[in-house]
């Protein structure tokens, strides 16, 4: 994604927490540049700008319809459906940064031990998904930047799936 994209990204994104919170029209997806229009899958992460604690994050996993309504309806869920949080207010709206990752379709990492698999990842620029029976959890890129180490990256993921922190070292994840 160009820079000029990103900006028109994350304009979007703010225009339509904006809407839904004013109770105005939603910006006009047929305007954007064919980008926008094509499948793509994104998550979208508010922060408060005082102590950039987390505000609300909701995204796609997968592509399933146009990179424009994925921002706009995970924009709009980030800052209203989000259950760790009440509802965006409009007071909230000078005091929110707003951070998208858009995602790649996901692939399979095959490995076959703890050291093959950690030399597949690439931090900081990977996300993950791990699965394993029914748990399931995601780290989004953006999270390197809090956890830097890779074996504590996977650690935490496998805790936030409900697993033990060693689990990644099982060879069973999906």
């Amino acid at each position: 994604m160009t820079e000029n994209e990103a900006l028109v990204a994350i304009r979007l994104a703010r225009g339509a927490i904006e809407s839904e919170v004013l109770n105005r029209e939603l910006p006009n997806l047929e305007l954007l540049p064919s980008r926008f229009k094509e499948n793509g899958a994104v998550f979208v992460t508010i922060k408060k700008r005082s102590d950039n604690s987390l505000r609300g994050c909701i995204g796609s996993l997968i592509a399933h319809r146009s990179l424009a309504e994925d921002i706009v309806s995970n924009a709009i869920s980030s800052a209203f459906s989000d259950p760790r949080f009440e509802p965006m207010r409009m007071e909230e709206l000078g005091n929110i940064r707003l951070e998208l990752s858009i995602l790649s379709e996901p692939s399979r990492i095959h490995y076959s031990d703890t050291d093959d698999l950690l030399s597949k990842i690439t931090p900081k620029e990977d996300g993950l998904i791990i699965k394993f029976e029914d748990a399931q959890a995601t780290f989004l890129p953006s999270v390197w930047e809090e956890i830097p180490q890779t074996e504590q990256f996977l650690s935490l993921l496998c805790k936030k799936a409900g697993l033990d922190g060693e689990f990644y070292k099982s060879g069973k994840l999906d």
